[in-house]
């Protein structure tokens, strides 16, 4: 901080002056360190300070605020004013119990080691760890009388394999746990994983109450797509697939959302009453809603979760998954639940043994059988995960490599659109002769960026997109609902059964009477009036935040021309792994290689909790 206070003494009879903060701050964040200093009667810049750092941590998706990390750092980049240094800005703090309070005390600020918390989010924090360790504490023994005949079962799933079949063991690891975390990449398999879990399940217990979710609309549509892709491909009987899950909700239907309340109709005091509950994309669910998820689940009861933790992380405070990956060691088990897997599955485990119980309840899939030896997009993901920014570069540039590229971006973008338009971009959606085909055809290309605004975010692509497709003479925009403009929804509409992340098409031949259609739930074609429609946007582009839990044929990736916080190799991996078949990356090497290299970061105390027994 600055230099006459960072040297000031501690001393309580020594009043600090006031500082005045930088004006770039979140407004709620300035009210929120003022007011705390009214409620403390105090002017102590380190309580400011210290206030205004646990507010704008959970501005920044973080779950407390790491001192250590904060300590001597400039304030919103202001060279002339520094947080205080850690031992002087701990000792202020803990002078000032009747606002800093420890773990568990009922104070608007929560001091855990070096960690400050807004009290809500310290308690969202702990509440979850505490119910991931009960529940990793909380085995289903394998019952002596149905064994033979789930072992008979499993080889006809699973038939044996010489090295180790990961998919095999996390579904005999979900048939033994009531927590599961099955991690891995696109194309790993997690979802017929599952499809082959539940068979399993209702094979012996048929009337297992059984249902699927997912943070977003879009998730949910489309872990439902994949299961019945998978049901219809795997060796299941017309018994088992009729006992099948028929739909996905969103996180917030599951749990009973209630407009205006951060409260939902299930809770402990009114748990879930599904006896296996599976959640698909875990790496969008932030801390608050996975505390909420977990605790109204009944404690007999499976919850799987089903994730990529190097995917971005939650749109708000957490990076839940990732930090429960984090904290368990990878392909290690307990002694006890390595044999249980041995006697399942049939393999012979030569594995690392673990102490840790929550090391039973994670396993990773490993090999993607969507991105193969010859795929440049699984080389490329896989180099980008491990900061490789060189070894990256050489890949986009390999011509044995024809499903990536790094282009430079053109001056110009529409003439960048115009030129792919030509070439037959956006071809399928822009010759469809029905809705239907149309929503189908938006799975063709997407573009995907970073930012919202400027010419390479979100609002500037779409602006150009529109005027690249008006100067083909392919759309005409006569109005704001022209014809096949593609619309994203972004806020739940409960009403109408839209939900944030759902993609639909104009439908105005005519150019008078525009209807907007919608895969909802069931893959059932619905259409709505412009004025039915909430909360929504154009979506020639999305950015990589909105496309999670959607899959395209090819994507163009938009990066900016300038460093930005938000580019980063986790924003690089989802975007690329968003594409089936062919990823364009637009932008200079220099940025690439930064982004690559750049890696967020979240504050949590997640990991240190769930590795106390």
């Amino acid at each position: 901080m600055l230099k006459s206070i960072s040297q000031a003494s501690t001393d309580q009879n020594e009043e600090k002056p006031v500082l005045k903060l930088p004006a770039g701050l979140e407004p709620i964040s300035r009210h929120f360190a003022h007011l705390i200093l009214e409620l403390a009667e105090s002017q102590d810049p380190f309580l400011l300070l210290g206030a205004l750092a646990a507010s704008e941590a959970t501005q920044a998706q973080n779950a407390c605020a790491n001192l250590r990390l904060l300590a001597e750092q400039p304030i919103q980049n202001e060279e002339a004013l520094c947080y205080p240094a850690l031992a002087p800005w701990l000792a202020s703090l803990r002078k000032h119990s009747q606002v800093v309070g420890l773990p568990g005390e009922s104070c608007p600020l929560i001091l855990e080691t070096e960690r400050l918390y807004l009290n809500r989010y310290w308690q969202y924090e702990h509440q979850l760890a505490q119910q991931l360790r009960q529940r990793s504490q909380n085995t289903l023994p394998l019952k002596t009388e149905h064994l033979q005949n789930l072992i008979a079962q499993f080889k006809n799933l699973f038939p044996p394999s010489e090295q180790p079949d990961w998919q095999a063991l996390a579904a005999a690891n979900a048939l033994l746990n009531t927590l599961s975390i099955i991690a891995g990449g696109p194309g790993t398999g997690k979802t017929t994983t599952v499809a082959k879990l539940l068979a399993l399940l209702l094979e012996n217990a048929p009337d297992l109450r059984i249902t699927l979710a997912a943070p977003t609309g879009k998730a949910a549509a489309r872990m439902k797509q994949a299961l019945l892709k998978s049901l219809e491909s795997g060796p299941f009987s017309a018994q088992i697939r009729s006992r099948m899950p028929e739909s996905a909700l969103t996180l917030h239907r599951l749990l009973g959302y209630r407009p205006g309340s951060h409260l939902f109709k299930h809770g402990p005091e009114n748990p879930l009453p599904w006896d296996v509950i599976i959640v698909d994309e875990a790496s969008m669910i932030d801390l608050a809603l996975m505390s909420k998820l977990v605790q109204a689940v009944r404690p007999d009861a499976r919850l799987i979760l089903l994730g990529d933790p190097d995917q971005l992380a939650s749109v708000e405070a957490g990076c839940v998954l990732g930090d429960i990956c984090r904290a368990a060691q990878a392909d290690a088990f307990s002694a006890q639940r390595r044999k249980d897997l041995e006697k399942l599955s049939g393999q012979i485990l030569l594995l690392p043994e673990s102490q840790n119980a929550l090391d039973d309840q994670v396993i990773q899939l490993k090999h993607s059988h969507r991105f193969g030896p010859q795929s440049g997009i699984g080389h490329l993901a896989r180099a980008i995960n491990a900061g490789q920014a060189e070894h990256a570069r050489h890949l986009l540039q390999a011509p044995e490599f024809k499903d990536i590229c790094l282009e430079d971006l053109p001056a110009q973008i529409e003439s960048l659109l115009g030129s792919r338009i030509k070439q037959g971009g956006w071809a399928r959606y822009l010759s469809a002769d029905s809705p239907q085909a149309a929503l189908e055809a938006l799975e063709d290309q997407v573009l995907l960026c970073a930012l919202r605004r400027g010419p390479t975010g979100v609002e500037g692509l779409n602006r150009a997109m529109e005027k690249a497709l008006q100067h083909s003479g392919l759309l005409s925009l006569n109005s704001p609902w022209y014809h096949l403009r593609p619309v994203l929804i972004s806020e739940n509409d409960y009403l109408h059964g839209l939900f944030n992340g759902d993609m639909g098409i104009t439908w105005n031949p005519e150019g008078h009477s525009p209807r907007i259609y919608f895969f909802t739930e069931g893959q059932t074609l619905h259409s709505f009036s412009p004025a039915q429609l909430g909360a929504h946007e154009t979506a020639w582009a999305l950015t990589v935040h909105k496309s999670q839990g959607s899959e395209f044929h090819e994507i163009m990736l938009i990066l900016p021309p300038e460093e930005t916080p938000l580019l980063s190799r986790e924003l690089l991996y989802t975007g690329i792994t968003r594409a089936r078949q062919r990823v364009e990356i637009w932008g200079s090497e220099a940025i690439f290689r930064s982004a690559v290299q750049h890696r967020i970061e979240r504050s949590s105390g997640l990991v240190v909790a769930l590795s106390i027994e």
